[in-house]
């Protein structure tokens, strides 16, 4: 796997679908392409990986819209149904309670729902208060990419880059061992001089710190 060029990221991909969860393609996907940008030597032939790593990531958000639009109108039918049901079975039981109860929580939510004829109202200036600043939703967004390329860099060191150690006969093969090779060779220097040891090197680093560590392991993976 890598991002080296246009054929490495077509069998990046392959590889990826056939043996990792849909859920979790997008993960390697994501990372594959945002490591090829960051690249502190990026060539023309990451730029043309990084074009079909990207279209992929286009083509499963738009297949993800969709199945989540189905599941939601799924859901809504199912429980329009359920309700429908209900009612019928009440009217059958003669339950005139529970339809009045019923009937009277629907006028409240209906009450609720009204639009105020003033457009100036508390509500809606309550609306606005609650609606997500374009600041809170690029932390929400760097946050769960965050969390994507912290997976995978477990991954890597914690799984990848062992077996590949451990079946070419490397004199280092423990995941901590990898680890501090790459973080060394990516600070020049002892990793915790650059980092807080007690909160330890992935806690410690920024995205495109982490980014390029990664693409340190990978290149471990290729080259030994």
């Amino acid at each position: 796997t890598g991002f080296k060029d246009a054929e490495t990221a077509h069998r990046t991909i392959e590889l990826v679908m056939k043996h990792k969860p849909r859920n979790r393609q997008i993960w390697t996907i994501n990372a594959m392409y945002h490591r090829a940008k960051h690249h502190p030597n990026q060539t023309a032939s990451m730029r043309e990986a990084m074009k079909i790593f990207q279209s992929w990531v286009d083509d499963y958000k738009i297949e993800k819209g969709k199945n989540d639009c189905d599941t939601a109108k799924k859901k809504k039918t199912t429980k329009k149904k359920r309700i429908a049901t209900d009612e019928q079975n009440d009217l059958l039981s003669g339950n005139t309670e529970r339809i009045k109860k019923k009937l009277k929580r629907k006028e409240s939510i209906d009450d609720l729902n009204e639009v105020p004829k003033n457009p100036d109202s508390k509500t809606c200036s309550t609306k606005a208060k609650n609606k997500p600043t374009a600041t809170k939703k690029i932390k929400e967004k760097k946050s769960q990419r965050r969390l994507e390329l912290e997976g995978e860099y477990k991954v890597l060191f914690n799984e990848t880059l062992p077996k590949i150690a451990k079946a070419n006969k490397w004199p280092l093969f423990l995941n901590h061992c990898l680890m501090r090779v790459a973080l060394d060779a990516y600070w020049q220097c002892c990793w915790y001089e650059k980092l807080d040891q007690k909160k330890g090197a992935l806690k410690s680093m920024t995205i495109p710190q982490i980014e390029n560590v990664m693409i340190i392991g990978e290149q471990m993976s290729e080259r030994g």
